[in-house]
């Protein structure tokens, strides 16, 4: 079952919540850079076994992914934030792994976007 694209990017909520066009598409667009490189520094927390610095990186994902609408991303991010937090190292890959896909699919509706 395909996912919902409102869980993807809920464009309206997300544009309700920031009050300007102009302003969230500039978001989106940043959105993109900032979470490829929080993405990355997860995945270099894990291959450090270091729990603290994913925990930080996942919790800033799972807030900027809250704060454009992306329900998916904020889910997923919040998932491997409580892993971090209590050192389940069994499960990140598997969520570092959903999180790359579901940035590829909030990737392709942004640029559909911009």
């Amino acid at each position: 079952m395909p996912l919902d694209r409102k869980a993807i990017l809920d464009f309206d909520k997300g544009l309700t919540m920031v009050g300007s066009r102009e302003f969230y598409m500039e978001l989106l667009q940043d959105y993109l850079t900032s979470a490829a490189d929080l993405i990355v520094a997860a995945e270099a927390a894990i291959n450090a076994k270091d729990d603290d610095d994913l925990l930080l990186r996942a919790h800033g994902l799972k807030g900027i992914s809250a704060s454009l609408a992306m329900e998916v991303m904020r889910k997923i991010a919040e998932e491997l934030e409580q892993c971090a937090r209590n050192s389940q190292r069994d499960r990140y890959s598997e969520l570092l792994m959903e999180l790359r896909k579901n940035f590829s699919l909030v990737t392709m509706e942004i640029n559909t976007l911009l």
